[in-house]
């Protein structure tokens, strides 16, 4: 640390539980400008700070207490105002493996019950469309087959009526040849 009067740091807190941030941001801060500007100063302008960071570390981002976490903030000393200036901060969640591998874990679990009601209900919808096909198909062959009845019972009394009527031709032919027969019966007779 040089002892100019106007001096830019990067702040950086190291891998901490997020309960302890303002602490060490403060701790940091002391550290890094006690030699430019008054304690007093770095003090307000670090607590100004740790209450914008609370309002993103536990209400925006809702991280627990127990949650590891670093801060990286560019900070720089305004000797005319005398106070810090801070730069958007950058506040990285560190999560443990074990954490990550239940965040994985629950996340497959998830796909994978989202796989399955998805197949569900594409199943569902083919087997309906399936069904509506059948159903049509089984509609249009039975209207096919009912035309087809239809056409065959026509073919059928056009037949009986033929039938019918040569019967009763036959019938009429049947009786001139008795009556052919009987007479020449009787003209042979006499």
């Amino acid at each position: 640390m040089s002892s100019e009067k106007s001096k830019t740091v990067e702040l950086r807190t190291g891998i901490i539980p997020a309960a302890r941030y303002a602490d060490k941001l403060r701790r940091v801060a002391i550290a890094a400008f006690k030699d430019v500007a008054p304690i007093d100063v770095i003090i307000r302008d670090v607590s100004e700070l740790n209450k914008r960071l609370f309002k993103i570390i536990a209400e925006e981002r809702k991280y627990e207490k127990t949650d590891f976490i670093r801060i990286i903030i560019s900070a720089t000393y305004d000797d005319i105002n005398k106070r810090l200036i801070f730069g958007e901060p950058t506040i990285e969640r560190l999560i443990p493996e074990s954490k990550l591998q239940q965040v994985y874990e629950d996340k497959m679990k998830n796909l994978i019950n989202e796989y399955e009601r998805k197949m569900k209900e594409l199943e569902e919808k083919l087997r309906k469309e399936y069904e509506e096909r059948v159903s049509k198909e089984a509609s249009r062959i039975k209207s096919q087959y009912e035309q087809r009845i239809n056409e065959l019972n026509k073919i059928i009394e056009n037949y009986k009526n033929r039938v019918e009527k040569l019967e009763k031709e036959v019938s009429h032919l049947q009786s001139i040849i008795k009556q052919i027969h009987e007479m020449t019966s009787t003209i042979l007779s006499r």
